[in-house]
């Protein structure tokens, strides 16, 4: 937007710059400065002359006949340019360049308001179809980057605009720009003075995001915060179990994920996820191995599903120049996702940095979103992260693989070796 504005700007002056030298009375030049014209040009001529003598062109009596010939113009030339009085000096037409300065640029606007598109200009308007285009599944990082940008605007003039804050949170959160988006959803928290449970849950997202995925202090205390308003918040309650799980309280994990385990559909794939979490949990407060809790979350999901439709078998190996940076006991997300869309994964599978290298098969059993599995897709991307706090969303510092768009049922393993740190 600020390139636009200088363009135009630019143009404006331009336009100026070709007409104000003449209303002020700033022209052209009288006799003297003619005759310095014919000199220059004698010079020149001569120098031509005496270059074709030198290579033979002419003879001595060709240059000497050229040259007086040449004499005679310039001063017959000189003689007129002499002559010449100076024409008189121009009175500075003041009012007509002023009513110039004035009436191209409102010319200029008027044109482009009527024919053009000053409509587009607004933030407002901009971040409003950015806002339509996101809510349509457009999450081209550039459309929620302008969207972000008309809502800043927005807000600097109404500031008590909560849905607009909410969004401008929303819409750094997409870009991963989270200390930008815990700022957002501060103001939104202090214009609905910690009253919105959602509010507060993404509030306490965030700033558990920009900490590196850490729930411990101001996060868990949101969370907390957000439970009381409403102890049935969804967001909240998966937090406050990840928030036990992260400070090792595994009977508090498996106790959120299973509350709100029972507000799931009965049979959705996504109570079978918070199943598989819960159970995992379960067993390790217990004192089962991470190892163990794993295979026991597997085996409560293996019944419920059986593998439907395409699938993508992938095999999975660590650089070796990354290994030192990270712990056996380190969660591995082995994913594939849509090529286009929410970037929810339609099937996951979780094993341990302990476990690498190994080979898994994503199918239909995974799917985290009922209707979104990937038996329905032309093409996934394939993907394979390690996540330090065990978040199922990426973190700065997380180490990752993406495969190229690949085509569910092909016969062939995707190969992915995780040697990429997440920005």
């Amino acid at each position: 937007m600020m390139l636009f504005w200088a363009i135009l700007v630019l143009m404006v002056l331009a336009a100026l710059a070709a007409v104000l030298p003449a209303l002020l009375g700033r022209g052209g030049g009288g006799g003297p400065a003619r005759a310095g014209i014919h000199r220059a040009l004698f010079r020149k001529r001569l120098g031509e002359l005496e270059a074709d003598l030198a290579d033979g062109t002419l003879s001595p009596e060709q240059f000497e006949q050229a040259r007086a010939d040449l004499e005679r113009d310039t001063l017959d030339a000189l003689e007129h340019a002499g002559s010449e009085a100076p024409p008189p000096p121009r009175r500075p037409r003041w009012v007509t360049a002023l009513v110039v300065v004035v009436a191209v640029p409102l010319v200029a606007g008027t044109l482009y308001r009527i024919y053009g598109g000053w409509a587009l200009l607004s933030p407002e308007t901009r971040a409003r179809l950015a806002a339509e285009a996101v809510a349509q599944g457009d999450n081209d990082p550039a459309l929620i980057r302008d969207m972000a940008v008309g809502l800043a605007e927005h807000l600097k003039a109404h500031p008590g605009d909560l849905q607009g804050w909410v969004r401008l949170g929303a819409a750094y959160r997409a870009l991963k720009e989270f200390a930008p988006a815990a700022r957002a959803y501060a103001h939104a928290y202090r214009l609905t003075k910690g009253r919105d449970a959602a509010v507060i849950a993404d509030y306490a997202e965030v700033l558990a995001l920009d900490r590196g995925n850490r729930l411990a202090g101001r996060p868990a205390e949101l969370v907390h915060q957000a439970l009381q308003v409403d102890p049935d918040q969804p967001k909240a309650l998966w937090l406050a179990g990840w928030a036990a799980f992260q400070a090792h309280e595994y009977g508090a994990a498996a106790a959120a994920w299973k509350r709100l385990e029972a507000r799931a559909p009965r049979g959705s794939d996504v109570a079978r996820i918070l199943q598989r979490e819960v159970v995992r949990a379960q067993a390790l407060a217990r004192g089962a191995t991470p190892a163990e809790a794993a295979a026991a979350a597997r085996a409560v999901s293996a019944p419920h599903a059986a593998a439907g439709g395409k699938a993508v078998t992938v095999r999975v190996s660590l650089d070796p120049r990354l290994a030192a940076r990270t712990h056996p006991d380190e969660t591995v997300f082995i994913f594939a996702r849509a090529v286009r869309g929410p970037p929810l994964p339609l099937a996951v599978v979780r094993r341990r940095v302990k476990d690498l290298p190994l080979t898994v098969t994503l199918d239909d059993r995974q799917a985290m979103v009922p209707g979104r599995t990937l038996s329905t897709q032309h093409e996934v991307i394939v993907g394979a992260r390690i996540s330090p706090s065990g978040n199922p969303l990426p973190a700065k510092g997380d180490l990752q693989a993406l495969s190229a768009p690949v085509t569910p049922g092909r016969k062939a393993a995707v190969q992915l070796t995780i040697d990429q740190v997440v920005p």
